[in-house]
């Protein structure tokens, strides 16, 4: 036999103990009960472990009115999307007054039973559906995070093959960004922006002729002018969108070839006038370019990626963040020692 459900949890909020005695007697069949003699027991109540899933509140407490306390509930994000129904015993009700304060129904005296079961009923259900309906718009909500994010790292790992079909750094440019972000101060959601707007950064390679891209010798001055338009290519793809991410990921796709004494492109920007984001994803850029293996040399250890990116410090690169990659060494090796994710 299927065990029953358990009893939803009513607080009742009352002072008069005639009318206390009432409301249980017209609940206590349904329902598990708790009850508080003032105002300030009941928000206790209403912050317990055990919060109750329907409140029950007079229109005048000891300690308060019963509209103070229903305001104060809907105040606190912890207790406001607990329903409160007024009930007046003998009392009169404001009922447009309570339903200010935030009250879900009012129900007018003298106490009738049988429909003060049929409201709580009513409310309950309701609460439920919105619950219900809350948790679906969540879970919706978070798959159309995922397919946003792997839309971005397929996006990024097409960009990359593109430019370098022999080795797929895309993911280990976004954690490789991630660890510099979290070093260099960055709070957890922009951290976690930044490496992925990382993916998309050479997005504007697309737009530079294979011929460039995949040439093995040195490249002309016609050659770089043409592969040097890449970060405006990329701006220019992703294009500007208010969201977070799309506004970082155009930034750093603009400026992540700017170098720290000015000499880098396409804008020439110095120091800390390159973006902070640019600055990072720069590194995190060189270093997968190190360590991936090209048509003309093979791919170098994260060591030695890390000592060639230090020699750069202070012309290419930010010191500070030079340090910084120093210092996580083994844990990028650990990182890279993982499996790609799928």
């Amino acid at each position: 036999m299927p065990a029953e459900s358990p009893k939803a949890i009513l607080l009742l909020a009352q002072h008069d103990a005639s009318r206390m005695d009432a409301l249980r007697t017209a609940l206590q069949d349904h329902y598990t009960l708790l009850f508080a003699a003032t105002g300030e027991m009941a928000l206790a109540f209403a912050h317990d472990d055990l919060a109750p899933a329907l409140i029950l509140l007079p229109a005048a407490l000891p300690d308060m009115a019963g509209t103070e306390a229903c305001r104060r509930l809907k105040a606190d994000s912890r207790t406001r999307d607990i329903p409160v129904v007024f009930v007046a015993a003998g009392e009169e009700i404001d009922d447009e007054g309570c339903l200010a304060a935030g009250a879900a129904d009012c129900l007018p005296g003298p106490l009738r039973p049988a429909l003060l079961r049929v409201r709580v009923a009513a409310q309950l259900a309701l609460a439920d559906q919105e619950h219900h309906m809350a948790e679906l718009v969540r879970k919706r909500t978070q798959d159309l995070e995922e397919s946003r994010l792997q839309l971005m790292r397929r996006l990024g790992r097409a960009a990359e093959w593109h430019a370098n079909p022999e080795g797929d750094t895309a993911d280990h440019a976004g954690a490789l960004t991630l660890l510099l972000a979290r070093a260099a101060g960055l709070d957890e959601d922009a951290a976690q922006n930044l490496s992925l707007a990382a993916l998309l950064r050479d997005v504007g390679k697309i737009g530079v002729p294979d011929s460039i891209l995949y040439k093995t010798e040195a490249l002309t001055l016609d050659d770089w002018e043409l592969m040097r338009c890449h970060p405006l290519i990329g701006a220019q793809i992703i294009g500007r969108h208010p969201h977070p991410l799309m506004t970082t990921a155009r930034l750093v796709a603009l400026t992540h070839h700017e170098h720290w004494d000015g000499l880098g492109y396409p804008q020439g920007l110095a120091g800390e006038a390159i973006p902070l984001e640019g600055r990072i994803v720069a590194i995190a850029d060189t270093f997968c370019a190190i360590i991936s293996p090209r048509s003309y040399r093979a791919a170098r250890s994260p060591a030695q990626a890390v000592a060639l990116i230090q020699e750069r410090a202070g012309s290419y690169y930010d010191p500070d963040l030079t340090r910084h990659l120093t210092a996580l060494l083994p844990e990028i090796e650990a990182l890279l020692a993982r499996p790609a994710a799928p």
